[in-house]
Formats: C-alpha cells, sequence, structure tokens
C-alpha cells in the first residue's frame, strides 16, 4: 500500500547452518550474519491511498537485522522467512507495516472512525529474469508477486482483519552501481485490492454523511499503481543511510468516485540510518 514505511527493525533466529567461515575471497562483499543498534528516519507520507494531505513523522526505533538461509531481515522486508530459494526463483513469507491516521488531522475524514497501524503478512513470489554481475556488485530485474494478509491494530485489542493486498510487479535492483558503495533499487507495481480494505479506506458509512461526503460503499478491484526508486550505502562498517521514494498514481481505481479519493498522485519519502551497536564476527555474503 500506498504507506509502507521502508524501516526494518525485525526479530530473526540464529541457525547453525547459516554460519560460513570468517574468511572469503578478496573480491566477495560479506556482511555481518546479524546486527543490533539504533535506527531512525523522517517520513512524509499522505495518510491514506489518494488522501489529499499527508503527515511528516521521526521515528526513532531500535533495529535487529539478520541475515540467515531461512530467516532474514533486510531492506526487502521487515522480517521474511525463504521457503524456497534458488538462482531462480524465491518465495517468502513477510511482514511490513503502515502508519496511523488520526480523522482529527485530516478533512476528508473529519469524525469519521481512525485509520490504525496497518499489518500486512503474507507470501511472496520472485523470479529473476536477468541477472548480471556477482552477489556483490551486479544489476537484476525481479518479476514480484507479493500477496499480503491486512491486520489493523491500535495495541489496546486483538488485530482486527482488513483484507488482502496483491500487488504484481516489476523491479531493479543494482549493488554498488559504478562501484560507488550505493545499492539502488527501482520498482513498478499494480496494486489490488479486496472489498473489505477498500471499505477501510474509502467506505462513508450513513452516520459519516456531510453536505460534502456523500455515502459510498466501496467495492474490491484496482487500487492503484506505485513506482518506488530507492537509496542505501553502507558508511564504514557501522553505519547505513537510505532514501526511500515513491509516486503512487490512482488513475482507474476502482473507487475513485468515493469522497474520499480526492489525489489522483501522491508522493511518499523516507530518509533515514542505522547504527549498528553490535555486530556478529560471523559473516556471510549479503
Amino acid at each position: 500500500m500506498a504507506l509502507v514505511v521502508g524501516l526494518t527493525f525485525p526479530v530473526g533466529h540464529i541457525w547453525a547452518a547459516d554460519k560460513t567461515p570468517t574468511t572469503s575471497a578478496p573480491t566477495e562483499k560479506t556482511e555481518p550474519l546479524w546486527e543490533l543498534g539504533l535506527g531512525g528516519a523522517v517520513v512524509y507520507l499522505p495518510h491514506y491511498p489518494a488522501a489529499a494531505q499527508n503527515q511528516t513523522q521521526f521515528l526513532p526505533l531500535p533495529f535487529f537485522v539478520y541475515r540467515g538461509k531461512i530467516f532474514r531481515s533486510d531492506e526487502k522486508g521487515f522480517l521474511r522467512g525463504r521457503i524456497i530459494k534458488s538462482e531462480k526463483i524465491e518465495l517468502d513469507l513477510s511482514l511490513s507495516g503502515s502508519l496511523p491516521v488520526d480523522s482529527d488531522d485530516n478533512d476528508a475524514r473529519a469524525g469519521m472512525e481512525e485509520l490504525d497501524w496497518l499489518a500486512e503478512i503474507g507470501s511472496r513470489l520472485q523470479v529473476n529474469l536477468l541477472e548480471t554481475g556477482d552477489r556483490s556488485r551486479g544489476a537484476r530485474v525481479v518479476f514480484e508477486l507479493p500477496i499480503r494478509g491486512v491486520f489493523s491494530t491500535d495495541f489496546s485489542e486483538a488485530p482486527e482483519w482488513q483484507g488482502i493486498i496483491f500487488s504484481p510487479g516489476l523491479a531493479y535492483r543494482n549493488k554498488n552501481i559504478s562501484d560507488s558503495g550505493v545499492d539502488v533499487s527501482m520498482s513498478a507495481e499494480a496494486i489490488f485490492a479486496s472489498e473489505k480494505l477498500m471499505d477501510y479506506f474509502y467506505e462513508v458509512d450513513p452516520q459519516f454523511v456531510r453536505s460534502n461526503r456523500p455515502a459510498y460503499d466501496a467495492d474490491a478491484g484496482y487500487l492503484g499503481a506505485r513506482f518506488s526508486l530507492n537509496f542505501r550505502r553502507k558508511i564504514g562498517f557501522r553505519v547505513t543511510a537510505f532514501l526511500n521514494t515513491s509516486v503512487q498514481n490512482y488513475t482507474g481505481s476502482t473507487n475513485s468516485d468515493s469522497p474520499l479519493s480526492l489525489e489522483t498522485f501522491n508522493y511518499g519519502v523516507v530518509v533515514g540510518f542505522r547504527l549498528a551497536l553490535f555486530q556478529s564476527d560471523n559473516r556471510v555474503r549479503d
């Protein structure tokens, strides 16, 4: 969805099978098996898909990165468990999330129920279509097919089911582009959602009707398209800086007639850092 935050702060499990010798070929880039430290980011994101207002927040959080063969936490996701991994295909289970919105801060939703924290949990199939170079430096084009269930919570009650999101797309990733030490990724995806999730964003029940906000019954279908451009650079052995940007387009959205769907384009930016206070002596190929 449009509000996914590009920070990873998960917990992984260390398997003995994941350990590799600490020495490696001079040309092979390796990373610590795990890193523990502090991170923070400034986020500028729309309140919800096709919203007319945005929010800016600073998020200071601890982080734990784990680069195991089965369980991983990295730039691809908050928490991932690899089910299948080969040179061409990867299937994982992953978790991501998005920020809450106070309806009092959003003119279109004034008086309506708040939008809580959202968590997306599900599987993602990745197929390598083109690859150059090696794991430490090189480019690849990947077809991605994520399908996730969505839950909302304000942390005072049990999470509530909000439907399913499905977003097939293409991604381009290049590690250490032009020997600059910068990792670059770009992606384009089409986003589809079930009726319950569309209701969560766009439905207007009779009790919330106002003169400028008629009743609306949302439908399942096409939510919009998202285009992302992300940069990441490790500075020394312990600091990683990142910049994530995205543009969302809602032309042709199934619920574009909703009084809560106000913009054709949304923009998002996440700028942040991670400081590794503790690192594993054991190193692996990232």
